[in-house]
This record gives structure tokens, sequence and C-alpha cells, in this order.
């Protein structure tokens, strides 16, 4: 019998390459055909006789135009919108460090799972003491005290938040293939991220959104501060081009195009 394998994470080096020298002469021994979502993860495996790329996609249907915003905005204001809970790999932290450097006219709109430190006492108060002298990421607490902060939480209305935002944030530390950002171009969303294999692949530096190629909280706060500049011109033609390029590289027929490759062995 034949043998797909889909490769939806990079595949990490490993100590002195030896788990990636394993695991790919495992591929190459086992599957007949390998799909990956990113140009980076087929790199990585390194068998382009084998290896086809087919990006994520968003149903249009579902993150479409008409979708109504789950937060009444402001005049004025930016809102950025963050999706990766409080997962250090997906940039949390670097975010809510970034918070103290960023313009007084951006909203930050935090949805997904975070920790909290809702109890009191001595030790609460000394670790709440400790992160401000020693510049540590800020408590949950503290973070949603932000008057600049919108917390949303847990939410199955994605569309709906996403129409609240002007911009999709994911400030991710190790590379990793972006939905949050593909889904909010699909509703004409700008996109910004730090500058890494794979999301590279999905933000075009000024076209479609901006990448940042320092990952300190300082840069990040800058990028944001930056994207929240734009003129109501820039910012348009920016998320009309974050729109084509999703419906030309994020849609429904990927589907096809794995349904093809089943139908090929």
């Amino acid at each position: 019998k034949k043998v797909i394998m889909h490769v939806r994470e990079p595949l990490a080096k490993g100590f002195l390459g030896v788990r990636r020298s394993f695991i790919r002469k495992q591929i190459a021994d086992n599957c007949d055909r390998v799909i990956a979502i990113s140009q980076d993860n087929a790199s990585r495996v390194n068998l382009p006789e084998k290896c086809t790329v087919v990006y994520n996609f968003s149903d249009f249907d579902k993150f479409n135009l008409q979708a109504k915003p789950l937060i009444d905005r402001e005049n004025g204001y930016f809102y950025l919108l963050y999706m990766g809970g409080s997962k250090k790999f997906k940039g949390y932290e670097l975010l809510v460090k970034s918070l103290k450097h960023i313009d007084q006219n951006v909203k930050l709109i935090l949805a997904g799972n975070y920790k909290r430190m809702e109890k009191k006492g001595l030790l609460v108060d000394f670790k709440r003491f400790l992160n401000r002298v020693m510049n540590r990421v800020p408590d949950f607490e503290q973070v949603v005290h932000d008057p600049r902060v919108i917390y949303v939480g847990l939410t199955t209305e994605v569309p709906e938040l996403i129409q609240s935002s002007n911009a999709v944030v994911f400030p991710a530390t190790k590379t990793h293939f972006p939905r949050p950002l593909i889904e909010g171009m699909a509703m004409k969303k700008l996109a910004l991220s730090f500058d890494m294999e794979g999301i590279s692949e999905v933000i075009k530096e000024g076209e479609n959104g901006m990448l940042i190629r320092d990952k300190r909280s300082k840069a990040l706060a800058s990028g944001i501060n930056k994207m929240a500049a734009l003129t109501s011109e820039q910012y348009h033609e920016m998320s009309e081009n974050a729109y084509r390029f999703a419906t030309s590289n994020f849609s429904l027929r990927n589907i096809e195009k794995i349904t093809s490759i089943y139908d090929e062995i």
C-alpha cells in the first residue's frame, strides 16, 4: 500500500542534526509522497522528488467580510489582535513586554487561553515585585488592567473577532505556519510577525504586512507603531494586497490539490 505523509511542523535539527537525519531517512524509506504546508517545512525534509508544498487554507465562506465585529471600535485607535494565548513560543511574553513601548493609540486584543495569577498573598505580591524590578514578563492580572488591553479569552467567534481588528500579530519566536495571519488576510487585515523561514512566505514586507528582524520587545513595539501610523491610503492598499494574496494562496482550492495527490498514487 502507498503512504503519504503530511508535514505540518518544521523538522528541527536536533543535536548535531542526528534527529533530522534519522527522521528524514525514515520518511525516505517508508513514504511514497510528502505534503508540506510551507516551503520551509519542505526544505527541512529535503526530499524534493517526493515532496509537494500545499499551503494551509482559510474557509472564505466562514472568514468573510460580512462578519459582524465582536468589539465596538473607537475612532482614532488602531486595534491589534493576538490569538496565541500565553504560549511563550507564540510570542506572548515579548508582546506584553512591548506594551510599555507601544503608542497610546494602539489597543491590543488578547484572545486564547492565558494563565492567570489570581491568588493573593505575600508570595504572589513578591513575585509581582520581582517581575517589575527584574524586567520580567508582567503577570496576566497586570496586563489586563492596562487600559489599552481588551481581554477576550477563549471564543468560537473568531471571524467576528478578526473583523474587530485592523491587523493580526503573530510574534512567534520559533518558525511556525501562522494560521491566524492567513485568516486575518482573508478578511483584509494586515499581518505582523518576526522575519523567519515560513513566516516570510506569508508576509511580504510592505505589501500585505510587516516583518520585524529583531526578536526583541522594543523592536516589536517599533513595528507595531509603524503599522499603526500608516495613512488610510497606505492601509487600504496593503489590506487589499493581503486579501488578494490570501485568495491566491490560501483558499479551499488547496484541498483539491491534496486530493489530486492522493488520486495520483
